[in-house]
């Protein structure tokens, strides 16, 4: 079951290694990026940004639980 968490994107690793030790294996994270080409003064300069911003996909079989997802609601 797919759920949908708030983070900061450079606490990420963060919320992971918490989720493991709680579901006792990794969830599958998911956040979609989108790549923006810029043309500054005769220059070509790529960037990522998030499609969400602030917001991931989270996979997991545990998630189906409603105990755990409750226990896991304000994880960081």
């Amino acid at each position: 079951m797919w759920i949908v968490a708030q983070i900061k994107h450079n606490e990420s690793s963060i919320l992971i290694e918490s989720l493991k030790e709680k579901l006792g294996s990794y969830p599958e994270l998911y956040s979609p990026k989108i790549l923006i080409d810029k043309i500054n003064k005769n220059k070509i300069s790529s960037k990522k940004k998030f499609i969400l911003d602030n917001y991931v996909f989270l996979k997991h079989e545990k998630f189906l639980d409603k105990k755990i997802v409750s226990s896991i609601k304000y994880t960081k």
